[in-house]
């Protein structure tokens, strides 16, 4: 593990903002964890006893239903925090989602009976709560709003935009199967395949076995905007 205690919690405003003093106590009670990609942090139903604190890595919070389907909440990275983690954590209560590690994960977890008692004495620990699960209502409300009002081929395109905006290769390429895809926007892995299709024809992406490339990027942005 390269990364230290402090080195994490400087991300977060509640320990970098805080005096001296807080900060000590803040590192004495971090632990240093570490997690391989598909590891699980937390089920549905369980108990919450540490708040995470990301210092590299990706966790993916979804929901799972009764049929095996399964949708994305959102994704918790460098300097992030889950507000269901800590809503469970403060309240006491069980979680109702889900939380794996999507890439290797380091992480600060400190205590939820401490973090508790600091967001009760500490005006910068429970700003900082507040702010981050508001964030976080934003990000599921509209989550909702897209699911519910906007089509899935202008869902799919977002998506792909995002993606292919970040990735390191030339031509952007998006290493995903369909049913990655379908967890991440919400829909089924049948109708992600006919979309993608779909875009195929119209030249914007060109398909591989469990990859996507970026071919115009013009036509994937009318496809964004379309009415």
């Amino acid at each position: 593990m390269s990364l230290t205690v402090e080195r994490i919690l400087q991300n977060y405003p509640f320990y970098s903002q805080a005096s001296a003093p807080m900060q000590e106590k803040i590192a004495a009670a971090g632990n240093l964890v570490s997690a391989p990609a598909g590891h699980f942090l937390f089920g549905k139903g369980d108990v919450c006893r540490q708040v995470v604190l990301v210092g590299s890595g990706n966790i993916r919070i979804f929901s799972l239903a009764d049929s095996g389907r399964e949708i994305s909440l959102y994704h918790v990275t460098q300097g992030g925090t889950c507000p269901i983690n800590i809503m469970c954590a403060l309240l006491g209560t069980t979680t109702p989602a889900m939380a794996v590690v999507d890439a290797p994960l380091e992480a600060v977890t400190l205590p939820a009976e401490q973090f508790r008692s600091w967001v009760e004495s500490e005006a910068v620990v429970r700003q900082f709560t507040i702010e981050a699960m508001g964030k976080r209502l934003v990000d599921v409300i509209t989550l909702v709003e897209e699911l519910v009002f906007k089509r899935v081929d202008i869902r799919l395109a977002d998506f792909l935009a995002a993606r292919f905006k970040a990735a390191a290769t030339e031509p952007p390429t998006i290493a995903m199967t369909h049913e990655e895809i379908a967890i991440e926007i919400g829909t089924a892995r049948e109708v992600v395949s006919r979309t993608l299709r779909d875009f195929l024809s119209q030249g914007a992406v060109e398909l591989k076995r469990g990859k996507i490339t970026l071919r115009d990027i013009s036509r994937l942005h009318a496809i964004m905007h379309a009415d």
